[in-house]
């Protein structure tokens, strides 16, 4: 599956994944995945999901695809682009592709450096990536996404992926997370692969197929502002192995509150899921929902099915594995609300569902996350009258625009039109403080970040891909 803009591949390189199955499998399951793509220039575009053959696979028969689920309104598919300015100094990424078949160790490539400004913040990591457990037994492999060597303390964040004997699934999976207390400064994220505690093998790879320009990766640490300086983004961080094969998911029921009526939120979900077999077919849903009810415009749910031949073949029958899912949700009122995750059996009886793994080591096994995050609405169209809120009415460009806050702190150079104060500062002058614009740095004593109000938890520079 590849996403491409204008009806072509991304400039910087192409935004694929692949999913390669075995003879008899039918792996309709939920798989969320990133991009990076630098180089579109600015106006309108187009983003489309293509799929195609893997590069290698193409003779007849050995590709059936299938997109998306015939259940649910909105068929429970995710895509979205956002822009962020180049020079947006908290959010870093390291991106590309390439293989390694390493069962131990940090993963070639997934490395990424950057400096830490605030102290009060805390940082959102997000990994994407082609990944694969192989083994003669089960097996099962651990990626850990860490800060300067460690795991996060205040929740590991991590995905693991264990297989019955001989399985061999290379497939796109996503998983994100929340480290608190990391001190300002210079610091490392890395990506390291090893045995899931518990399990003596791995037979890990990471990454797939060189040709064509390969599986993309996608590796993403953003500083987000404390909750009192940026109350818009709401999150739980939790362990759990769950067995319940229906109803409201213990540890990941979220009370936040909405702050404008005119948003829209963006809920997203990350954990291990798992379906198991106990006939020829089945299916697990996991839903978000908010006020225990589905969304008006969409129902958001990710979906595992397994599928036993009738040979009684048990490969790809208990996946273990880690996913993520997201999507938006629209004319939710301002006020107090519950985002819960929600696990059900669907269209199948005695199906075994499973949320969460091993919670080792120490107590400390990969964590999920449920999250929400306020989005304001786009501003084009109003017209002056109306134009206020989250929207500004710009005299020299005529139209209605988005009111984004400069950064402003350090002393740095705007990357693009923002509001500083009332006035409008164009890319390269300088916003102080005290609300005044110029055109060139000036000595000052002191001066106090704020966080633009269109805020991004998920995306990447300068425009970021997501598809669940």
């Amino acid at each position: 599956w590849e996403l491409k803009i204008d009806g072509a591949t991304c400039p910087s390189g192409k935004m694929a994944q692949d999913l390669y199955v075995q003879p008899h499998m039918n792996p309709h399951r939920i798989n969320g995945f990133g991009f990076h793509c630098k180089g579109v220039g600015k106006g309108d575009h187009k983003v489309t999901v293509h799929v195609g053959p893997t590069p290698g696979y193409e003779s007849a028969g050995r590709h059936d695809a299938y997109t998306g689920n015939g259940w649910g309104k909105g068929a429970a598919w995710h895509l979205e682009a956002q822009e962020i300015p180049a020079d947006y100094q908290l959010y870093h990424f390291k991106s590309g592709a390439g293989g390694d078949g390493r069962s131990s160790g940090v993963v070639n490539g997934r490395t990424l450096k950057f400096k830490k400004l605030y102290k009060d913040s805390r940082l959102r990591l997000f990994y994407s990536d082609n990944l694969r457990t192989n083994s003669h037994t089960t097996a099962s492999c651990r990626w850990t996404i860490r800060v300067d060597g460690q795991a996060c303390k205040s929740g590991n964040i991590a995905g693991d992926v264990y297989v019955h004997p001989h399985d061999n699934p290379h497939r796109p999976r996503s998983f994100a997370g929340y480290c608190d207390d990391v001190s300002v400064g210079e610091h490392t994220v890395d990506v390291f692969i090893g045995t899931t505690p518990g399990y003596s093998y791995c037979g890990g790879w990471t990454g797939w197929h060189p040709s064509g320009g390969g599986a993309h990766y996608l590796l993403e640490a953003e500083e987000i502002p404390n909750p009192s300086s940026y109350p818009m983004l709401h999150y739980k961080m939790a362990h759990t192995s769950d067995g319940r094969d229906a109803g409201a998911l213990a540890h990941y029921q979220l009370s936040f509150e909405k702050k404008n009526k005119e948003t829209t939120l963006r809920l997203f979900f990350t954990e291990n899921l798992r379906t198991y077999s106990h006939q020829h077919v089945c299916a697990c849903t996991w839903e978000l929902l908010v006020d225990s009810k589905h969304c008006s415009n969409v129902e958001i749910f990710g979906q595992v099915y397994v599928h036993r031949h009738h040979s009684g073949n048990e490969k790809d029958t208990n996946p273990h594995r880690v996913r993520s899912f997201a999507g938006f949700c629209e004319n939710v009122p301002a006020g107090t609300h519950q985002a819960v995750a929600n696990v059900r059996q669907r269209g199948f009886s005695q199906c075994d569902c499973h949320t969460g793994w091993y919670n080792n080591p120490g107590g400390n096994g990969a964590h999920g996350v449920l999250e929400v995050h306020e989005f304001f609405k786009p501003c084009p169209g109003f017209e002056k009258g109306d134009c206020k809120g989250h929207c500004y009415w710009s005299e020299e460009a005529g139209i209605c625009s988005k009111a984004v806050p400069c950064p402003g702190h350090d002393k740095i150079a705007v990357g693009s039109t923002c509001l500083c104060g009332d006035k409008e500062a164009k890319e390269g002058q300088f916003c102080y403080e005290d609300s005044t614009v110029a055109d060139s740095a000036k000595p000052e004593k002191s001066f106090s970040y704020s966080v633009p109000i269109s805020w991004t938890v998920f995306l990447v520079t300068p425009l970021a891909l997501w598809i669940g």
